[in-house]
């Protein structure tokens, strides 16, 4: 893993652990607002999400996500 690689813009089709946190955050949300429509009687067909995910430098020091 490289970290430049991490935080580049073009990353070349690398994935960082944001990205992958990013993902799973919202594979998430989209099962668990099936299940809301399902426990109210609706009949869920297909849910589309998406996550952006960003990593910049930190005014403090270091990186934020």
């Amino acid at each position: 893993m490289s970290f430049p690689k991490r935080a580049a813009d073009d990353a070349q089709g690398a994935t960082s652990p944001e990205e992958l946190i990013g993902a799973a955050h919202s594979a998430c949300y989209a099962m668990s607002l099936s299940n809301e429509i399902a426990q109210a009687g609706g009949t869920p067909i297909a849910l589309d999400v998406s996550a952006d995910v960003t990593l910049g430098p930190d005014p403090a020091g270091g990186f934020q996500a």
